[in-house]
């Protein structure tokens, strides 16, 4: 296996909106807006793009290389296109991790096996994630998004790996199956184990 990097928060809307050269309130309209919120509600598309743009802004190389396929959703239907994003492995440019790579990051990476925790820096998740018991902003209130890095991190110092917003990532660098991870902030807390997936 080789090394990697990775962010110690999601994205923020703040960066994703610099690199991409968007404005989100739009989309958003005023809900969760903040140069310190996480980007949320993108298409895996827009995240490859950003990936793409933020390598691109660097000097890197492109990891991700669109394509268009055509395919049929049923036999009566007819024929529609979609853009994929194929990855280079090759590459050194910023993309999006592997789901397992996401999980040995989760964990806390070598530091972790020296204390398994089940949640990513802790055994409660009140710790460490923002989620439907912890989130809403008056008691009784909805649970919502908040800013990253407002719990503590876990042992590599990466933060809201299991709640605010789930996460892309990919199933393996072969393949373009698509798996996200993490915990989201309007749901149960005592799901968003480390090694849960959806």
């Amino acid at each position: 296996t080789k090394d990697y990097f990775m962010s110690a928060t999601e994205v923020t809307q703040a960066l994703y909106e610099e690199v991409m050269g968007a404005d989100l309130k739009p989309d958003y309209k005023d809900k969760y807006v903040g140069p310190k919120y996480p980007v949320h509600s993108i298409r895996w598309i827009d995240a490859c793009e950003f990936c793409n743009k933020l390598s691109e802004r660097e000097g890197l190389q492109k990891v991700y290389t669109p394509e268009q396929l055509t395919y049929k959703p049923d036999s009566w239907s007819p024929e529609q296109t979609m853009t994929n994003y194929v990855m280079d492995p090759a590459a050194n440019g910023y993309r999006l991790p592997t789901s397992v790579e996401w999980e040995y990051a989760a964990k806390g990476g070598s530091e972790g096996v020296k204390s398994l925790f089940i949640y990513p820096g802790s055994n409660d998740y009140n710790e460490v994630a923002w989620v439907k018991e912890n989130a809403a902003l008056t008691e009784g209130g909805d649970a919502v998004l908040h800013e990253v890095a407002g719990k503590q991190p876990n042992q590599l110092g990466i933060y809201d790996m299991a709640g605010n917003i789930w996460e892309w990532t990919m199933a393996g660098k072969a393949t373009n199956q698509r798996v996200f991870r993490g915990g989201r902030y309007g749901l149960h807390g005592d799901v968003y184990q480390v090694t849960c997936s959806y």
